[in-house]
C-alpha cells in the first residue's frame, strides 16, 4: 500500500513536469522520437531537472556540525530535494532542461529519492513506470503542443500540475 500511495502522486507529477519540459524544448523530444533508447537518460532527467517532491522535515537526533553550522538534538531540519540537482559544482548548467545528460553521473549525484536510509523504497518501480509510459507515449504521439499555460496544484510539500491541456497528433 505505501508503495502504491507513495508513487501514484509523485509519478503522475513527474511525467507531467517532464512532458511540460519536453514540449518547451521539442528538440528534445525529436531525439527521443529519432532514438527510443534515450527514454532511460529522459526519464533521468526529468527526476534531476524537477523534483516533485519539495522538501522533508526531520528531526536532528544529536548535536553536531555541519557546514559551519551548530544543530542541536532535537532541532528540526528542513531538506531541500532539489538542491543537489541544481548545483552547479555537481551539473553543468544545471538550469537547462537536457535529455543527453550522462545518467550514470545524474543517478550518482541527485538527490530525488533521498539519501541513505531515507531513500525512496520505491525507487525501482518509479523509474520502470516512468520509462514504460514515456516509451508509450513516443511511439504512439507526436507534435505536442500546449493548449492552455499548465495549472500548478496548490502545495508546499510536492509540485506537480492540477491541470495540463495538451494536444498531439496520433503517430501511425
Amino acid at each position: 500500500n505505501t508503495l502504491v500511495t507513495g508513487g501514484l502522486e509523485t509519478t503522475r507529477n513527474t511525467l507531467a513536469l517532464g512532458l511540460h519540459q519536453l514540449i518547451l524544448h521539442p528538440e528534445q523530444y525529436r531525439l527521443l522520437e529519432e532514438d527510443p533508447a534515450r527514454v532511460p537518460g529522459a526519464v533521468e532527467e526529468f527526476l534531476r531537472h524537477q523534483n516533485t517532491v519539495v522538501y522533508l522535515r526531520r528531526t536532528a537526533t544529536r548535536d553536531m556540525e555541519y557546514l559551519g553550522q551548530s544543530i542541536r538534538q532535537g532541532d528540526k531540519l528542513v531538506c531541500i530535494l532539489g538542491g543537489p540537482n541544481r548545483d552547479p559544482a555537481i551539473f553543468p548548467e544545471p538550469e537547462r532542461f537536457d535529455i543527453t545528460r550522462d545518467i550514470a553521473h545524474s543517478k550518482k549525484h541527485y538527490r530525488t529519492f533521498g539519501q541513505g536510509p531515507h531513500y525512496c523504497i520505491g525507487v525501482h518501480q518509479a523509474r520502470l513506470n516512468l520509462q514504460v509510459m514515456l516509451a508509450e507515449i513516443v511511439r504512439r504521439m507526436t507534435n505536442f503542443r500546449l493548449l492552455a499555460p499548465p495549472r500548478h496544484a496548490r502545495s508546499i510539500f510536492m509540485d506537480g500540475y492540477k491541470e495540463m491541456r495538451v494536444a498531439f497528433e496520433r503517430r501511425e
